[in-house]
């Protein structure tokens, strides 16, 4: 397993650092809008659309069976979002860590890989592997 073939998803992890240790300040200015609790939406798109890429990664450079690569999948996710929580509650002086943004990324990859093993759409990245 190359991890240099894992770019689109390095890429996403990266987007998804940004974003989560940038210190966005809408007191100044910076907040593109004021819609109540839209960060915890913005967190389960993010999770959602990184679970999806991974979950193609996964999928065109592994032959493993599809209950590692969901797990995989699940743990890199989860644990990616407990982390970046805990690094902004503790390092981050600008940003705080939340419960419910774990939650939210949680509940986005777990969407992501529902969307991916069953829409009809996802299914030529995954059937030529479940039977080989």
């Amino acid at each position: 397993m190359k991890l240099f073939g894992y770019y689109k998803t390095f890429a996403g992890a990266a987007v998804i650092l940004f974003l989560s240790i940038y210190p966005f300040k809408p007191e100044t200015g910076q907040g593109f809008l004021d819609i109540p609790q839209l960060d915890k939406a913005i967190h389960f798109l993010l999770y959602c659309l990184f679970s999806l890429v991974l979950c193609i990664d996964l999928s065109d450079k592994t032959k493993k069976p599809r209950k590692f690569k969901i797990f995989t999948v699940f743990s890199v996710s989860f644990l990616l979002g407990v982390l970046l929580e805990l690094i902004q509650h503790y390092f981050i002086p600008e940003r705080s860590g939340s419960i419910y943004d774990v939650l939210a990324n949680t509940t986005g990859c777990i969407l992501g890989l529902f969307l991916f093993y069953k829409v009809p759409i996802f299914l030529k990245f995954h059937q030529r592997f479940e039977s080989l």
